[in-house]
């Protein structure tokens, strides 16, 4: 029978470790610990009246602010959920690379102008 010590060794020394530093970190003295300036303000998470409300709140902050998309040889940006184009661009999709004209066909979601200046640089200049 062959014994493999070495898996337990590691084992036992990871629970050495382990043991070393959440004994470390109980047993410091109350004086290391950060303190608060008395004029810092307080800070509260919002209260949320239902779980609909919770995942309404998560979808706003999640959502992309804009859509970058190709059609025909536009480049369209439209906002979150409108319907006609804030921006157009001339953009001759023969030129790009196939990856680049199916994604921009699909649409590239975009949450800030930062992103989107970056995107229409790419793509526009």
């Amino acid at each position: 029978m062959v014994r493999n010590t070495g898996i337990w060794t590691g084992i036992a020394a990871l629970i050495a470790i382990a043991t070393a530093v959440f004994a470390a970190v109980y047993t410091m003295p109350k004086e290391l610990l950060p303190v608060l300036p008395q004029n810092a303000p307080e800070q509260h998470a919002h209260a949320v009246e239902s779980p609909a409300e919770l995942y309404e709140e998560a979808e706003k902050a999640a959502a992309p602010a804009y859509l970058v998309k190709l059609d025909g040889d536009m480049l369209r940006v439209f906002a979150e959920g409108s319907r006609t184009p804030a921006a157009e661009y001339e953009l001759p999709a023969d030129w790009l690379p196939d990856y680049d004209r199916i994604l921009l066909e699909y649409g590239i979601r975009v949450r800030d102008t930062a992103e989107l200046r970056q995107i229409l640089e790419d793509y526009v200049s």
